[in-house]
């Protein structure tokens, strides 16, 4: 059984580094763009993987934006905490992302 892999678009990416005032903001707009259907999932099991060049890429935008927004915190911090995995074992491309399998909320639960 071939990975599902999402391509994310690098203008899109950057755009939100741009566009968002909060760390959060950009990592939930960021698990927004692979998983479409975010509001209904209860839990990520795991993390979404990306290349190595792609996760440099993302934590060095986390560690700039989190400079200017959030001098008092460890910079790329929430991202080095709750952002995507590193997948050394396969080949991406950049911007590609394997998402990590998803618990979604039954009918009718609600969050907690």
């Amino acid at each position: 059984m071939e990975e599902v892999k999402i391509q994310l678009v690098r203008e899109e990416v950057d755009k939100l580094f741009e566009e968002c005032s909060h760390q959060s903001e950009v990592v939930v707009s960021l698990y927004r763009m692979v998983y479409p259907d975010y509001d209904q999932i209860k839990k990520v099991e795991g993390w979404p993987s990306i290349s190595k060049q792609t996760s440099e890429y993302l934590f060095k935008k986390f560690i700039t934006f989190d400079k200017k927004y959030h001098p008092a915190v460890f910079s790329g911090g929430l991202w080095m905490n709750n952002g995507f995995s590193t997948c050394h074992e396969l080949t991406l491309e950049d911007f590609e992302v394997i998402p990590a399998p998803v618990e979604y909320y039954k009918e009718g639960e609600e969050d907690e």
